[in-house]
């Protein structure tokens, strides 16, 4: 992903200097722990339960992103002043830190790693580490009404779950990252439950992740709330059906109404939601003009069976044939069979990286036809040249196949 404008500062690096320095700093090899990020947070003077702030932490497979905009909606529509902590960024590396919606800037971020790497000394740091480190003293420093942070991965051993927080959520559990979650359910799950913590609120959105939930979070004696077995949520409003799975809504809901000082009317929340903004890459459309002919493209993140399964059942809804535009990091299964009944063609599309792989691998992985490209430029030129007036060109399979998709877009209108 590219990182984003370089911005100087009097520290001496610029951001994109940073990045390349804290990248070169991660270690090759770590123990797992929260320990050494708990330490530079003391070191950093982070008080981790600001007394005025409600903390908001939201792990799960799925949906994070989805549930995290619209908190900072309805915490914007409220009169409330939010932060919001996401990964990974999309285009901007300032993505992953808002505050009240806005990009945060990158000379914030300058001041804030400049804390972080006097604080830690010679203690080794992951890129993630780092990162967060930064994106909570720059939170604490704005001291807003509502702070929502999204795990990385997990939970349990994720850096962002140093927070002490008033209220924990987790929106699925679902196969992913299992080399390092565990390779069942129950393990991913219990890894997941670590967010709770005892006598608190953890929300779960997924009915099916109830079950496998229960018992790690009593052993921490956090108190399971399953928002699908609620009544008390309203109706979710058609025009954002496309991007927001109805359990994000409920889950949203729910904590909106029992945790918020001030709850939003309707009108008033939608107004501040901006997905095409606040959520990228997720069941994004385009209306483009390629040769004088109209096309439609859809561009989306899903990269685990689950998500590849809901992109799926949103895409035959259409009714149309789907022309698939394909590139996966090398630790995920395609599990692609789900878009058959409506595939037209697939372009393979490699990704570059330590965790990258050939769009003749991805091929081989998948077991289906099509031919591979070295770039997605090349391979969104081609589909939207076979593409038909009725069909569609669908672009998914990663965070960084999206950034590429929405810059050959912006290429495309200029």
């Amino acid at each position: 992903m590219s990182k984003t404008n370089a911005a100087s500062s009097g520290l001496g690096r610029t951001l994109d200097e940073w990045l390349d320095y804290i990248e070169a700093q991660h270690p090759a090899n770590i123990a797992l722990g929260l320990d050494r990020v708990r330490e530079v947070a003391r070191r950093m003077g982070l008080s981790l339960r600001p007394a005025r702030c409600l903390n908001v932490l939201v792990a799960g497979t799925n949906g994070k992103g989805t549930t995290v905009a619209l908190l900072e909606a309805a915490a914007k529509a409220a009169g409330l002043t939010v932060v919001t902590y996401t990964s990974p960024h999309v285009v901007d590396f300032c993505e992953r830190l808002r505050f009240e919606g806005h990009l945060s800037v990158p000379e914030s971020w300058v001041e804030a790693f400049d804390v972080v790497d006097q604080a830690r000394a010679s203690t080794p740091l992951t890129f993630f580490e780092f990162v967060t480190l930064a994106a909570m003293w720059l939170a604490e420093r704005r001291a807003p009404d509502v702070a929502v942070f999204e795990i990385g991965m997990g939970g349990r051993l994720d850096a962002v779950n140093i927070i002490e927080p008033d209220v924990s959520v987790v929106t699925t559990v679902a196969m992913d990252h299992t080399q390092w979650l565990g390779e069942t359910l129950a393990e991913i799950a219990a890894e997941k439950a670590g967010v709770g913590r005892n006598r608190k609120p953890c929300y779960v959105g997924d009915r099916t992740a109830v079950p496998l939930l229960e018992k790690p979070l009593a052993e921490i004696g956090a108190q399971l709330v399953s928002v699908s077995s609620s009544q008390e949520s309203i109706d979710m409003p058609e025009t954002i059906k496309p991007q927001v799975h109805s359990d994000c809504w409920h889950l949203a809901y729910s904590i909106i109404r029992h945790h918020f000082p001030r709850v939003p009317s309707l009108d008033d929340w939608l107004a501040q939601l901006d997905l095409r903004t606040s959520l990228p890459g997720r069941f994004e459309t385009y209306d483009i003009v390629i040769d004088g002919k109209p096309k439609k493209l859809v561009i989306d993140v899903s990269h685990n069976p689950q998500a590849l399964a809901g992109l799926a059942n949103k895409l035959a809804k259409s009714g149309r044939g789907i022309h698939c535009v394909v590139g996966m990091l090398a630790d995920k299964q395609p599990e692609l069979s789900c878009f058959l009944p409506f595939s037209r063609q697939w372009y393979w599309v490699s990704l570059s990286g330590p965790r990258g792989q050939s769009a003749e691998e991805l091929k081989a992985k998948a077991n289906l036809p099509g031919r591979c490209y070295d770039n997605l430029p090349v391979a969104l030129d081609e589909a939207m040249r076979w593409c038909g007036s009725d069909e569609i060109v669908a672009v998914f399979g990663s965070f960084l196949i999206v950034e590429e998709a929405r810059k050959w877009v912006k290429n495309v209108s200029q």
